[in-house]
């Protein structure tokens, strides 16, 4: 069925479950804005307190509801919520400023870009370096689109900080973590997998799940919205994470009872903010715990692989 979604975990890496209608769209809104796009600073783009003790909720509501005989889900999106897409984007510049002809000082300053002055727009990017030129927008635009969605780049993805220490805590206190990306099976799925693997995200089942669309026309929001009634079969909701103002308002209207949490990173373009109740975060370090498991880092991603 065209549109449904796909479930994959490090035992079922092609299982298609076919449930649910997924209307198609042209092209899903992150896809469209990261067309002109290469992924924005770390500069908050709501002036907000960030609350790390929401963190610290969500492993004592995951640990409460394993108390009462309950399966506690967590569900986190990827790109920069889990995942920090900048350093991928960084990647592929780097990798263009080697292939291009560029002149010595266009090439020399985008060679010295650092993660943290990579935008989400591209002309702000170049604008920033204080290059205008056309031409090299389009040539460094071209070469985003065909390796930002790559099995390839995102294999060698970073996380953000405390991301995989986080999942882990989510599952040694008895929850299920639930990946649901608006990334799309076809050209990302191997990657995104090797990448958890590598990071030390949970990837075992029935621990962990990776959900990613089927196709990469479909709209992400939809496409997220539409998999809610799949995972809330699957346990009670205690956390929800997102880095998308309208994906985080769309988790916490889907399950109230959990606690939702924005990642404050980067994200698309809108005039959409946050509602009240969602927590600001912009890592995943939360207190004493924070570190405590470092030995099991290793032994966690050895036995994935």
């Amino acid at each position: 069925m065209d549109g449904a979604p796909v479930f994959l975990d490090s035992t079922e890496r092609t299982n298609f479950i076919e449930e649910g209608n997924h209307p198609m769209k042209t092209l899903n809104l992150k896809v469209l804005t990261l067309t002109l796009s290469l992924l924005a600073p770390a500069l908050s783009a709501f002036a907000h307190d960030h609350n790390p003790a929401a963190l610290t909720q969500v492993i004592e509501n995951v640990k409460r509801a394993r108390a009462e005989g309950k399966q506690p889900v967590v569900m986190f999106d990827l790109d920069d919520t889990l995942i920090n897409t900048r350093e991928r984007t960084l990647r592929i510049i780097q990798d263009f400023v080697k292939q291009q002809q560029l002149s010595s000082e266009e090439a020399q300053k985008l060679a010295n870009l650092q993660v943290n002055d990579i935008r989400f727009l591209m002309s702000d990017t170049l604008k920033d370096q204080g290059i205008q030129n056309p031409a090299l927008a389009k040539a460094l635009g071209d070469a985003f689109l065909s390796k930002f969605f790559t099995n390839e780049f995102c294999a060698n993805d970073q996380q953000n900080p405390g991301a995989a220490l986080y999942a882990r805590e989510v599952v040694r206190a008895g929850g299920k973590v639930v990946y649901l990306t608006g990334r799309d099976a076809p050209r990302m799925h191997d990657g995104t997998l090797e990448n958890l693997r590598k990071q030390g995200f949970p990837v075992s089942s029935p621990e962990a799940l990776l959900m990613m669309k089927p196709d990469k026309s479909t709209d992400d929001l939809q496409f997220k919205k539409d998999t809610f009634a799949q995972v809330a079969a699957m346990g009670e909701m205690e956390g929800v994470f997102e880095n998308e103002p309208a994906n985080i308002n769309a988790m916490a209207d889907a399950f109230p009872a959990a606690t939702a949490i924005f990642l404050d990173t980067i994200h698309s373009p809108t005039d959409i903010v946050p509602e009240a109740r969602v927590s600001f975060v912009s890592d995943f370090f939360h207190g004493a715990a924070d570190g405590s498991d470092e030995a099991p880092v290793q032994e966690d991603a050895a036995a994935a692989n």
